[in-house]
């Protein structure tokens, strides 16, 4: 079994790598491509858990703020935290987006305490890399009554995501302990 903290001190080590070099062109969002496949996956999350500006909503594993930013846009309050000191302060908080409806907390989300309850949790690419037992009984724990959650996960049917887990050295936005969901 593995360590929860080790996984943590690794994911944390990981972000700061990440975060040395542009962590969106890195991931692939800064392209032409990307940018639209950012937009349509925050698009999809925003409608899949029906948000609307009088919603309080937990985004997990925030990084950058890139989703943050775009989710802030349906007026609804955030929290948003993640692992990453660098990724936060020099990258999502510096994004400057309105105090009174975003909030962000750095730590491990399986063992923070965001606040709550929220009526939505959200999250993109970051529940493979939890704890996903805990994780998921840490979300429902922090859903209103009939709140809803929605997280976009790599696959590892899609080719891409495959080749990228088996062929790290080339992929450097992967990390050593990261996996991807079947299908």
């Amino acid at each position: 079994m593995v360590d929860p903290g080790r996984l943590a001190e690794q994911e944390i080590e990981h972000s700061r790598r990440v975060a040395a070099r542009c962590p969106e062109m890195t991931w692939g969002w800064e392209t032409p491509a990307g940018r639209i496949r950012a937009r349509r996956r925050a698009d999809l999350i925003a409608a899949s858990v029906g948000l609307r500006a009088d919603m309080c909503v937990l985004e997990i594993g925030c990084g950058t703020g890139l989703f943050t930013a775009m989710i802030a846009q349906t007026g609804a309050a955030l929290m948003a935290i993640d692992i990453s000191e660098e990724l936060l302060v020099e990258k999502a908080k510096a994004r400057g987006l309105p105090e009174d409806r975003v909030r962000f907390l750095r730590g491990r989300f399986e063992n923070h305490d965001p606040g709550g309850p929220f009526d939505a949790v959200i999250g993109s690419s970051v529940l493979h890399h939890l704890d996903i037992g805990v994780a998921l009984a840490r979300i429902h724990a922090l859903l209103t009554p009939g709140g809803a959650m929605c997280f976009a996960e790599p696959n590892m049917l899609n080719p891409q995501v495959c080749l990228e887990r088996f062929c790290r050295r080339w992929f450097p936005y992967v990390s050593p302990q990261e996996t991807a969901f079947v299908a």
